[in-house]
């Protein structure tokens, strides 16, 4: 979501306020995983790969439909750097909006077996990019997102092709 908060900030003239530099930066100057992918790629523990150019939600429904599973996103398991929690605050947005529709941050979304995070973690502290599990594949259709209420109380949504879609 960086890249999409980035693109809002610029957009309300926040472009030059130091406490967005990150999430500024992460719309003018993307930088694409090539590196850490190529590991992932070698390494034989990943079973399908690409990048958040879409958005988390539509780029992990892509894998989905193309494998023909579904998946279970965390909320609480996204990543959320102060910094865009502080410009969701801003300029009134959903800051999970940015975290599961956001595109062009070109992080890298890909499926692995449980068994295997630790040496996946490995991998990408050997290029400095922590690699944080949100979710879980399973069989039921489409993506879908699990929150938890101020009382606990669960909910889940469905997220499916939530960002950019090319040919809508």
């Amino acid at each position: 979501g960086a890249a999409a908060a980035g693109l809002c900030l610029c957009r309300a003239g926040y472009d030059r306020d130091d406490r967005f530099a990150d999430l500024v930066n992460a719309h003018l100057d993307p930088v694409a995983r090539v590196k850490l992918g190529r590991l992932l790629a070698g390494s034989g523990l990943v079973h399908a790969m690409l990048d958040s150019s879409d958005g988390l939600a539509t780029d992990l429904a892509h894998i989905c439909k193309c494998s023909g599973t579904g998946a279970l996103v965390e909320a609480d398991l996204l990543p959320t750097p102060p910094a865009l929690c502080e410009a969701a605050e801003l300029l009134s947005h959903d800051v999970r909006d940015w975290l599961i529709a956001g595109g062009e941050d070109y992080e890298l979304i890909f499926t692995a077996p449980e068994r295997a995070t630790a040496e996946i973690r490995a991998i990408g502290a050997a290029v400095a990019v922590p690699l944080v599990p949100v979710g879980k594949v399973d069989g039921k259709p489409g993506v879908r997102l699990l929150t938890h209420n101020a009382a606990g109380r669960k909910s889940v949504r469905d997220i499916s092709f939530r960002g950019f879609e090319h040919f809508s």
